[in-house]
Parts: C-alpha cells; sequence; structure tokens
C-alpha cells in the first residue's frame, strides 16, 4: 500500500484512539475484504501520517455517532436565524419580519 505523501510509507501510518475506536465498533459484514479494501483507501489518501476517525468512510461509523434528525435540523435553523439576524444588523423586528415568524423565536 502506498501513501499520498511520499514522506512516509504505510508502515508508518498511525490511527487516532478515535478512528481505533470507529473501525473496533463497526461490524465489517464484508469481513476482511471490506476492512482490507477501507484501510487501503484510507492510507492511499492519507496526506498525513496520522488518521483521525473524519477520514474514514461514512459507512464506518456507527450510527450512534450521528445526531438525530431533529436535533440536526434544530442546529441548521438555529445557525439559519443567526446569519439572518446578522444580516439585518441584530434586528430581530426586521429579522422576524424577513422570516414571517414571532420575533420571539430569535431569542
Amino acid at each position: 500500500m502506498k501513501s499520498a505523501n511520499p514522506q512516509f510509507e504505510a508502515h508508518q501510518i498511525e490511527f487516532t484512539e478515535d478512528a481505533l475506536a470507529t473501525i473496533k465498533a463497526y461490524r465489517w459484514p464484508g469481513n476482511l475484504a471490506e476492512f482490507t479494501q477501507v484501510i487501503s483507501q484510507v492510507i492511499s489518501t492519507s496526506e498525513t501520517r496520522v488518521v483521525t476517525s473524519e477520514q474514514l468512510p461514512l459507512r464506518v461509523h456507527e450510527l450512534k455517532d450521528w445526531p438525530s434528525l431533529s436535533d440536526y435540523l434544530a442546529g441548521q435553523e438555529k445557525k439559519y436565524l443567526a446569519r439572518v439576524l446578522h444580516a439585518c444588523g441584530g434586528d430581530k423586528a426586521k429579522a422576524a419580519q424577513a422570516l414571517g415568524i414571532d420575533p420571539a423565536k430569535l431569542g
């Protein structure tokens, strides 16, 4: 296996604790073949010597690591409201009118 960075070889790659925990938690339905493919892909595309959990394919991450849809959407809504409020110069009434919502929703 070759690394994307010619300064180090595959045997010099290290995995962070979170990456190892993610790898260990995954059920590996493809067994050794899938494991080998994923690790080879990560090593070949890594530009650093240390591999983090974020560099692993999404399918390897357990669902418990993902927020619920309602939590995700609430977070996105909060960010959006903050952006609109900022664009309105902090004027809650103006932002609420632009969004068609109650100003109290803007905190």
